[in-house]
């Protein structure tokens, strides 16, 4: 991502300094956050999540109109996760979301990142007040609704399958109706 040339790179690292979730509690050249961290994202796990958002491959730029609504939506979820918005206050610490919830981890954020990307398909006028419904969402590593998508027998996945899971469990909880493709991966469950 440190790749200067590339105007995506340029555009993500500029994007953690403005958006207020990010700015400072992003760890900006590992893909992995130690425990001790004050980080509560990463770099990569942004960049994969946006992309993901305007549904692009890495080797595409995005237009400046993608790159725009890239930062308005991750405005807009951090102003609509309540557990974000008390990082923000310094109510909480990142290592405490990072322990007790799934939405500072990269997979949940590429599943916010595909769902956010439906959402905007089908409420293109709307999509900002869809993600109102975020705020019901329970985020929480105990919740049942992560379990078999996000995290099996305690601990965070890395698959494919899970990150559209979970996306099928915000896009749910959002109001969205699962389309015929979305519901076929609801069903492998």
């Amino acid at each position: 991502l440190y790749d200067h040339r590339d105007q995506f790179s340029k555009f993500i690292v500029s994007l953690v300094d403005s958006v207020d979730i990010f700015e400072g509690r992003v760890e900006l050249e590992k893909t992995s956050i130690s425990n001790r961290s004050t980080s509560a994202f990463t770099l990569n796990g942004i960049a994969d999540a946006s992309l993901r958002l305007i549904g692009l491959r890495k080797n595409r730029k995005p237009s400046e109109d993608e790159k725009k609504l890239i930062k308005e939506f991750w405005e807009t979820v951090s102003k609509h996760i309540p557990q974000w918005q008390l990082l923000i206050q310094d109510k909480v610490t990142s290592s405490e979301l990072r322990k007790n919830f799934v939405h500072t981890n990269t997979n949940c954020l590429n599943a916010m990142g595909i769902a956010g990307h439906v959402i905007i398909k089908e409420k293109p006028d709307s999509w900002k007040d869809v993600l109102k419904n975020l705020k019901k969402v329970d985020w929480s590593r105990e919740s049942t609704d992560w379990q078999k998508r996000l995290i099996i027998n305690g601990q965070m996945q890395k698959h494919a399958a899970g990150i559209d899971l979970a996306a099928n469990v915000i896009l749910q909880k959002c109001g969205i109706s699962l389309s015929e493709d979305r519901q076929k991966i609801e069903d492998k469950l």
